[in-house]
């Protein structure tokens, strides 16, 4: 592709690594038309199997240590980084203290404002419903 317009290598690259970094647009290399093929085939069958899978949101952390564990999942919450959940944590002492708090308890901690906290605890708070897909 980059051989017959003269175009370096990596300009591919950047262009490519900017569409799935900056657009979440995911990309599958092929080798050529034929492998293109085969992929849009295989991908288009797994669309139209009748048994739905559940697909993880998250990946299994490997064998963690507690306290990986405990920000782990404190990082799962809407807009923890990691340095926000050791923050929570340091602050509340234990997961469930982090999850029973309230949104001004929660604001208490550098780097949850209003905002935030007021997504922390819908998540935490609203009932599971199942949407169709």
């Amino acid at each position: 592709m980059h051989s017959r317009r003269k175009i370096h290598p990596n300009a591919i690259r950047g262009a490519l690594a900017a569409l799935v970094v900056e657009f979440n647009i995911p990309i599958l290399p092929t080798r050529d038309e034929k492998e293109t093929a085969l992929i849009l085939v295989a991908i288009a069958r797994r669309e139209q199997v009748g048994e739905a899978r559940e697909v993880a949101i998250r990946g299994e952390p490997k064998s963690l240590a507690l306290p990986e564990q405990q920000r782990f999942v404190v990082e799962g919450l809407p807009g923890v980084s990691a340095v926000l959940a050791k923050r929570l944590l340091e602050h509340f002492g234990t997961v469930e203290r982090v999850i029973a708090a309230s949104e001004d308890e929660l604001r208490q901690v550098r780097g949850i404002g209003r905002e935030k906290a007021k997504k922390i605890k819908l998540v935490l708070n609203s009932r599971y419903e199942v949407s169709e897909s």
